[in-house]
């Protein structure tokens, strides 16, 4: 059998001696991360010479015993594993074309983490970490198989987590690729969330107001004087309250996926292009309340796990409808509201949303009849 990966994340309740080492770690693979980040740029602006991590490897031995010793005091496996990370990030980043400057890790920074390995072990009540010790974490089962990888992480509200890599010689885990007749378009509904070729509209109850109480947070947030203990505490609510939204977008996204996935076997869903629509406001306020693309993310893998057929059809044009009547073509001017339109050559109303979900569910039949 081939090796299968899987992760598991846990909820960390270090002591206060704990912290102090986790901090220290943080502080440790930032400084390596961004010392190596301008060495290796220097290096290859001034002598073309691209350094490869063995070589790193030997300067941090070097920088641990003679230049600066206080790394001597932070695990060697996770500074290791910093180089290792940022020349991945650096590949990355060449990948996309983007700046690789972009790279630098700010002590500032709300979120911090770090990778380690070997010397790990994983029980229902506690995370062993190399350097650090056992840390207390939330109870619940543990995955089968050996943990090779641990990543801890802090984020903006303070709170640690710990992502462990397991290894197995078990067989993947498959969903069962059950054939159903059902077909199905989504697009981006204006009056909820997600609407369907049946007309059926999907919202998360009240993800609005959690939105619009986001919005008065941050405005208060504002007002408030830098640095101040006010502020400090508004930044705390605030930072609090994204992170109630984060998980309760992403427990809808799990069940709404899940159903669709488990009733249709054609799944078309229409991809917005968010660059072409600069005076959708409205649009662009609910693709950021409900977290569009972790849901298109979510259900392409959970149509690609029961061997569904998926497909992503991007609206290039912004507003370019075809009427699900005489599939005749025409061009909606923004602002894109949730009104009903009426198509110029039938005389048939319906809503954008509608007609956009319809269109794509449209164009998956048509490769399909091509591909056959």
């Amino acid at each position: 059998m081939e090796k299968t990966y899987r992760g598991q994340k846990f909820r960390l309740y270090p002591t206060s001696e704990q912290k102090a080492e986790i901090e220290k770690t943080f502080g440790g693979t930032r400084f390596v991360w961004n010392y190596f980040l301008e060495r290796t740029e220097k290096a290859l602006e001034r002598r073309g010479e691209a350094l490869s991590t063995y070589e790193c490897n030997r300067i941090l031995t070097k920088m641990r015993k003679e230049w600066f010793l206080w790394l001597d005091e932070i695990g060697i496996t996770a500074l290791q594993k910093a180089i290792a990370n940022l020349f991945a990030a650096r590949r990355f980043a060449k990948r996309q074309q983007r700046d690789p400057h972009a790279l630098f890790r700010s002590k500032k920074s709300p979120r911090q983490d770090f990778t380690t390995a070997k010397s790990i072990h994983v029980t229902e009540s506690y995370v062993q970490i190399p350097c650090i010790g056992r840390v207390r974490c939330r109870k619940r089962p543990v995955l089968p198989g050996n943990p090779v990888e641990v990543k801890i992480s802090k984020t903006a509200a303070g709170k640690y987590y710990a992502s462990v890599v397991f290894v197995s010689e078990q067989a993947p885990r498959s969903m069962p690729n059950s054939v159903v007749s059902g077909e199905i378009g989504l697009a981006l509904s204006y009056s909820g969330f997600v609407v369907d070729t049946a007309g059926n509209q999907y919202v998360r109850q009240g993800a609005k107001k959690e939105n619009q109480r986001l919005i008065r947070k941050t405005r208060t947030l504002r007002r408030k004087k830098l640095g101040s203990i006010r502020a400090q505490k508004t930044w705390r609510e605030l930072v609090r309250l994204r992170e109630r939204i984060y998980y309760r977008n992403k427990e809808f996204h799990h069940k709404l996926t899940k159903k669709i996935a488990d009733e249709n076997q054609v799944i078309a869903i229409d991809h917005p292009a968010v660059a072409n629509l600069p005076d959708a406001q409205e649009y662009k306020r609910t693709l950021q309340t409900f977290s569009w693309t972790d849901f298109f993310v979510t259900l392409r893998r959970k149509a690609q796990e029961r061997g569904r057929l998926f497909f992503s059809v991007e609206r290039r044009i912004p507003g370019l409808c075809f009427c699900p009547k005489c599939s005749e073509a025409f061009l909606m001017q923004p602002p894109f509201l949730p009104e009903q339109r009426r198509c110029l050559f039938c005389g048939a109303v319906y809503e954008d949303s509608f007609a956009a979900a319809s269109n794509a569910l449209e164009e998956a039949r048509e490769r399909l009849r091509f591909v056959r």
